[in-house]
């Protein structure tokens, strides 16, 4: 009697806790489509979008350094700087 009880208990606690499953699937899935419907952007688009943000503020980085390195001297007011004389 004992085993039966506890065999019919868990199959009941199985199908129970299937049926949870399902819910919890359906539910993810109509919030999904709830989002795209809204264009609310996804965990890929926001990671493309900062790895793009990465990439071009490398770049930015980079420009800058060579117009650093390429830049005439200038003078405390902005202008040309003295030339330097040569050897």
């Amino acid at each position: 009697m004992r085993q039966s009880l506890d065999s019919a208990f868990a199959r009941a606690q199985a199908r129970a806790g299937e049926a949870w499953d399902g819910m919890g699937r359906m539910f993810e899935q109509r919030l999904q489509q709830a989002l795209r419907q809204l264009d609310v952007p996804t965990r890929d688009d926001l990671d493309a979008l900062g790895a793009r943000i990465d990439a071009l503020t490398r770049e930015l980085q980079r420009g800058r350094h060579s117009e650093h390195a390429q830049a005439p001297a200038r003078d405390a007011h902005g202008g040309p700087g003295e030339p330097t004389a040569g050897p």
